[in-house]
């Protein structure tokens, strides 16, 4: 980096971390966790932080811990009876949805740890569940073969424009992309609003 004195300041690409604390035992003793933490998720003002994870197909585990001492603020210990991923705190910190592993999306009032709403999904991805202010949004993979077939079929206005060889390129290339449904929930009931079909080739 070059100052306004024009003298010539180094930084370290990748700074140091220390590390402050650890949540759970590192050394296989007791553990207030059942097994793996699968998601981790910071609330908007930085206090808390929510551990998701269970065990396969028998719990589902949901934790919060305070972040400047590292203490457990609360267990969910009915959050579901299934793996947890997932998690995302709603922009006010008052809502806190998760992905489960029966393909469910789930939202909990973190003050009072009641269950708000529960959606049931076909093939969600857990990872991209996200809580916007009235919004609930992720990925579900259950498109069909048919629905596909007639999403390609909508339009090919474009392909009139190419040449013959630039147009069989490019049916080609678009019998190949990644199709799934984007889905949007109302955060304070757990309705589904809408759902589209997005392109998430890599």
């Amino acid at each position: 980096l070059t100052t306004e004195d024009n003298r010539l300041v180094s930084r370290p690409v990748v700074p140091e971390w220390n590390l402050l604390r650890s949540l759970g035992s590192e050394d296989g003793g007791n553990s207030v966790f059942v097994d793996r933490v699968l998601s981790l998720a910071f609330s908007p003002d930085g206090k808390l932080l929510a551990a998701g994870g269970g065990e396969a197909s028998r719990s589902g585990q949901l934790t919060l811990w305070n972040v400047a001492d590292g203490t457990l603020a609360r267990q969910f210990p009915d959050a579901h009876s299934d793996t947890v991923y997932g998690l995302e705190f709603s922009p006010d910190g008052k809502l806190l949805a998760f992905g489960c592993g029966d393909n469910s999306v789930r939202a909990i009032d973190v003050k009072t740890g009641n269950h708000a709403w529960q959606y049931q999904g076909k093939s969600i991805s857990h990872h991209t569940v996200a809580l916007g202010p009235d919004r609930v949004f992720f990925i579900d993979s259950s498109i069909t073969a048919e629905q596909r077939g007639q999403l390609l079929r909508q339009d090919k206005t474009s392909l009139k424009k190419l040449t013959p060889d630039e147009a069989a390129k490019e049916e080609e290339r678009m019998k190949k992309i990644d199709l799934r449904f984007a889905v949007a929930l109302d955060s304070r009931t757990g309705k589904q609003l809408w759902a589209l079909p997005v392109d998430v080739t890599d």
